[in-house]
């Protein structure tokens, strides 16, 4: 067997009963993914069909799954035909049938050009084959094996099947000519499939209820190691310094596309109208796909939910609030132009060029000090004002 693998949707209401023939497939590389009946089959081709390289009918099949025995007909195999015409990815059919009135019949044989025998060696060996002939020439197939290392994510231990489609849509734009010219909305897929990845952590429990219910720039700062403000302590960095840095990056620059307001410190929307270059998507969406590999490797090494817990901490903030009497002094500042009242620390930023030294002021809430001030001031104001 190759590293290569061709998944084909069969349908055939006999396949329960035919497991040397799916073992015959697997020698093959094929991946048969069998149903029994026409509704089913090609619900499951619609629904997913960036996964499937070819097509493998009975001559004969059921309308529906639960129908009854003697209730197969040809008419189903070319109802199939029907619908997988309609379909934005084109498929080279192929019937394996052990119906002689089908093999042998000149009209069906115009309807389905590559029709097989079933139960006969050289003619299954052939059918195979050219399953795997065409199936080469499918460009999901050629991507997903070009990026094979990147569709790993796809399983469901990770983001699951759905994700197939948005990576294979975007390098299908990747593939496409250097005349391509992306626009804010190309950007959109990228920053879905970080929240889908969002969504996996937080089921993995990586990712802290407030700060997955905070939304995505809080819970891109947590996971590339900048956890400042965010109430949460970790044990270890959880990104790599290089992948934090253009994780953090990336997402910056797909969010600030997806806003037409002023004001924005990037105006990456108005950047790609005015330069109309293909490679800033191109490079946005390689970085897209070295992340999905290294949280692939994340979720591997984190991948218990309980042991999860315990790779971050909730910080225990205690706040003072002074309502019946209000702390009142004089603002000072010390040799290293701190401003503070008795043992209460103050913003520099709220004070300094704002207010004077001997200042009256009235703190109105305090918390505790978390900084290598604290020894001095054990107590930082949370806030206060000047009164009348």
């Amino acid at each position: 067997m190759s590293n290569k693998v061709y998944h084909i949707l069969w349908v055939d209401d006999e396949h329960e009963v035919m497991p040397a023939f799916k073992r015959l497939a697997l020698d093959y590389d094929l991946k048969l993914v069998p149903f029994k009946s026409l509704e089913a089959g090609m619900a499951e081709l619609e629904k997913n069909l960036v996964l499937y390289d070819g097509v493998l009918l009975d001559a004969k099949f059921f309308e529906k799954e639960d129908d009854i025995p003697d209730t197969e007909d040809t008419d189903y195999v070319h109802r199939a035909k029907e619908r997988i015409l309609q379909l934005p990815k084109k498929f080279d059919i192929h019937i394996l049938t052990g119906q002689a009135e089908a093999f042998d019949s000149r009209t069906f044989k115009q309807a389905f050009t590559k029709v097989f025998r079933k139960g006969i060696s050289d003619d299954e060996d052939a059918m195979f084959n050219s399953l795997k002939v065409t199936a080469e020439g499918q460009l999901d197939f050629q991507i997903r094996n070009e990026y094979k290392r990147v569709f790993e994510i796809g399983n469901e231990k990770y983001l699951g099947s759905k994700i197939y489609e948005p990576i294979i849509n975007l390098l299908k734009q990747i593939k496409s000519t250097n005349d391509f010219e992306p626009t804010k909305d190309n950007l959109l897929p990228l920053r879905k499939i970080i929240e889908n990845s969002f969504d996996k952590l937080f089921e993995l429990g990586i990712i802290p209820e407030e700060i997955y219910k905070a939304g995505l720039n809080p819970t891109v700062k947590f996971l590339s190691n900048n956890k400042n403000n965010s109430g949460y302590s970790a044990v270890k960095d959880f990104m790599h310094p290089f992948m934090a840095y253009f994780f953090d990056n990336l997402v910056f620059i797909t969010q600030d596309s997806q806003h037409d307001k002023k004001g924005l410190k990037l105006n990456v929307d108005e950047y790609i109208s005015n330069i109309k270059s293909p490679y800033l998507f191109k490079s946005l969406v390689f970085q897209l796909l070295d992340y999905l590999i290294w949280l692939k490797q994340f979720i591997d090494e984190n991948s218990n939910p309980e042991v999860n817990s315990n790779l971050w901490t909730k910080e225990n903030i205690v706040e003072i609030a002074i309502t019946e009497t209000v702390l009142r002094g004089q603002l000072q500042q010390d040799e290293r132009r701190n401003y503070y009242i008795g043992q209460c620390l103050f913003p520099y930023t709220k004070v300094d060029g704002k207010y004077n030294i001997g200042d009256t002021l009235e703190i109105t809430k305090t918390t505790l000090n978390d900084k290598t001030t604290k020894d001095k001031y054990p107590l930082f104001v949370f806030s206060f004002n000047k009164p009348d």
